[in-house]
């Protein structure tokens, strides 16, 4: 099932009018026309369909409402979107984190309502002071990638330069402000992360570090919170 997803992009993007051969359809006529196809060829139908245009399809009627918010069908959406963004893991541990704080008390939230909120979260402007510590940073000086390593900005409110040494941090109004700089923070829109500096001759990409790029944890955290739905 998950081979027929297609993350949407610029280059897949769907029109809503690419439904007018749907919305045209005469009502009285549309109860017999989806008869015409078992409701399992519906669901594989919908299958490729965009999110978007799945939210079009259940205000048709009650059984496309039900397939087209189907959880299992959602799940596969969440997957093949999140592939390469850097806030999901981040997002969906400190979901986990939560329950295991209240002691599993799941939030059951449906797949759908995930995607929903991975989309509004992804336009967040402000950064946190616990984002800054969570990712690694690529600095990119004058148009050029260090060759020094990648960069912390530990929790203690320290940076280890490894020119400058030892140096302070911190956040304000979204500036990064540290070595005399206050460097404006903004959203990767490519990969959900963030970039500090951007328009200046210092620069920083956030960076997942590990090997898998997050996709091994953003699996495993999926179904966790999976396992935690159904009990």
């Amino acid at each position: 099932m998950s081979s027929s997803f297609q993350s949407p992009t610029a280059d897949n993007e769907i029109d809503p009018t690419s439904l007018s051969s749907l919305s045209l359809v005469d009502p009285q006529h549309q109860e017999h026309d989806q008869e015409l196809l078992p409701d399992a060829i519906w669901r594989y139908i919908l299958t490729f369909f965009h999110p978007r245009d799945l939210c079009c399809m259940a205000l048709l009627n009650h059984d496309f409402y039900n397939w087209a918010n189907d959880d299992a069908l959602w799940k596969e959406h969440c997957l093949a979107r999140w592939q390469g963004k850097q806030s999901i893991g981040r997002m969906l541990r400190r979901h986990q984190e939560h329950n295991n704080r209240n002691n599993n008390d799941h939030r059951t939230l449906t797949w759908k309502q995930w995607f929903g909120w991975a989309e509004y979260d992804k336009t967040r402007p402000i950064i946190s002071q616990d984002e800054m510590c969570d990712y690694a940073w690529k600095l990119i000086y004058n148009g050029a990638e260090s060759r020094m390593g990648l960069r912390k900005f530990l929790p203690n409110g320290t940076y280890h330069s490894p020119y400058a040494g030892l140096c302070e941090w911190a956040l304000m109004d979204n500036r990064l402000c540290f070595m005399g700089l206050q460097l404006p923070v903004t959203r990767n829109l490519e990969t959900w992360g963030w970039i500090i500096g951007p328009g200046t001759a210092t620069v920083y990409h956030s960076v997942l570090e590990d090997a898998n790029n997050g996709q091994a944890p953003i699996q495993e955290l999926v179904e966790s919170i999976s396992n935690g739905n159904r009990a």
